[in-house]
């Protein structure tokens, strides 16, 4: 497996990750908590698409997410595999229903 290195300047990581799709099973946390928010960094990262199956259903989430995702212009497709993933974080989901 490769090792990856991190990078200290900012320019250089957008230049790594420009273009990339990145996968996730929830969408991107919106808000700033106990970390930054996850969309805001994503946008601010250089990918350019983000595939994620279900919406995050916290209050503060639910569609911000990739709201700010294509505010920055990165292309964003929900839904895939999304029976599946609902079923594997049943338990997590039922919090928030």
């Amino acid at each position: 497996m490769p090792r990856l290195f991190p990078f200290r300047n900012t320019e250089i990581k957008a230049i790594f990750w420009k273009g990339a799709t990145l996968y996730c099973t929830v969408e991107p946390c919106s808000f700033e908590g106990r970390t930054p928010s996850c969309a805001k960094a994503i946008a601010r990262s250089g990918i350019s698409r983000v595939v994620a199956s279900i919406r995050d259903p916290h209050p503060k989430v639910n569609g911000e997410g990739f709201s700010i995702l294509r505010q920055a212009g990165v292309e964003v497709t929900e839904g895939i595999k999304s029976q599946q993933v609902e079923a594997s974080l049943q338990e997590w989901l039922n919090g928030y229903r």
